[in-house]
């Protein structure tokens, strides 16, 4: 359970951002409308073992939120909303569920990747691991 407590984590933080933005999850049915934004959610994990024996370990990764804005009208409202997900999840900052703290342990990136699907696409890449006991 502890992907599903380190998802669950970043996720319930993501909705907190405001204005809140349509959310096409992982492996969910999702169909944009016209002209309004939307983000894309993943969440790359990798697992490693620091010491030999028990059961500690630690789950690391990336955190992607892909913004999808229509076209063709600037890059103001994209970034802004890029900008406040960087804001929460500021390196340093921790999430907590079901006694798994994730730590985000970069600042996050944000990069914009251009027209993609018909759509202005920012990516924000948010780094960061858990301890598990």
């Amino acid at each position: 359970m502890t992907i599903l407590s380190v998802r669950t984590a970043l996720e319930s933080a993501l909705n907190a951002v405001l204005p809140i933005v349509d959310t096409a999850w992982e492996n969910t049915d999702y169909t944009p409308s016209v002209g309004v934004p939307y983000q894309k959610v993943h969440l790359m994990t990798s697992t490693s073992n620091p010491t030999i024996g028990g059961v500690f370990h630690r789950v690391s990764g990336i955190f992607q939120i892909d913004l999808m804005y229509p076209p063709y009208q600037g890059v103001r409202s994209a970034e802004t909303q890029a900008e406040k997900i960087k804001t929460l999840f500021h390196r340093s900052e921790s999430f907590e569920y079901g006694g798994v703290i994730v730590n985000i342990t970069n600042t996050p990136s944000i990069r914009s990747m251009g027209i993609e699907d018909g759509r202005y696409r920012v990516m924000v890449e948010i780094k960061f691991l858990a301890d598990i006991f």
